[in-house]
């Protein structure tokens, strides 16, 4: 069972009481709640067709009888507990209740509340921060905060990286950057100007060749500096 949500899905109902309903088939213009899958949950609008009783909560879906189970109440015009629908015809429809809503608050930030008891936070593994690979980097590395936060490169044999610019930060981004030395030809060094270090010391790559080392910054608009950290030779 999951929970779904799916454009354009309303039907209507003259199921009465405080029970499962029975849906009639989908409204002109509108999907039905087949959509939605069987066995599965999503929210719902009930709202009586010329009269004040609605109710909005998550409901079940079963194709057999096509029916949606009214499983948890959300807000209704019944102070938040079932609504005892009375008799004529009732619109239902799948919504998106505020309660549930995730937005931008006047600042552009996104307040989640602590999840309750049994819940938790699932994340999609595709939808993680790419990689992005900045190619080969000789004496002018650039990086566009904008294409993520973990930015991998090569650089190139025999050329010292003289400049680092990083356009586009946010105030607060962290970003990693995977430097891997050339397989051949002088190690080439990185210069350390674009960011603050601890003990005001620029970090230094490794000089073995093919080594791998790891700098993970973190951009502050108030200094508009980053401040920088060095692991060097990853085995």
């Amino acid at each position: 069972m999951a929970l779904v949500l799916a454009d354009r899905i309303k039907e209507t109902t003259t199921t009465t009481g405080t029970g499962t309903i029975t849906l009639a088939g989908a409204a002109t213009g509108y999907r039905s709640f087949a959509t939605v899958g069987n066995g599965n949950t999503t929210y719902y609008t009930i709202a009586g067709q010329g009269t004040s009783e609605w109710e909005v909560g998550i409901g079940t879906y079963t194709s057999s009888g096509t029916t949606l189970s009214r499983t948890t109440v959300l807000a209704s015009s019944n102070s938040g507990s079932l609504v005892n629908f009375s008799a004529g015809t009732k619109d239902v429809f799948v919504t998106y209740p505020a309660g549930k809503s995730v937005n931008l608050d006047a600042n552009g930030g996104v307040t989640i509340a602590a999840p309750t008891s049994g819940a938790g936070l699932t994340v999609n593994a595709s939808a993680a921060t790419p990689t992005y690979n900045l190619g080969t980097t000789g004496a002018t590395m650039t990086i566009d905060c904008t294409k993520g936060n973990v930015f991998y490169t090569t650089l190139t044999s025999a050329t010292n990286v003289t400049t680092v610019t990083v356009n586009n930060p946010q105030d607060g981004q962290t970003i990693n950057i995977f430097v891997t030395q050339p397989g051949s030809g002088t190690v080439a060094t990185m210069v350390g100007t674009w960011a603050k270090w601890p003990g005001g010391v620029a970090g230094v790559l490794s000089t073995t060749l093919g080594a791998v080392d790891l700098i993970v910054a973190t951009y502050r608009s108030s200094t508009g500096f980053w401040y920088a950290t060095l692991s060097k030779a990853f085995a």
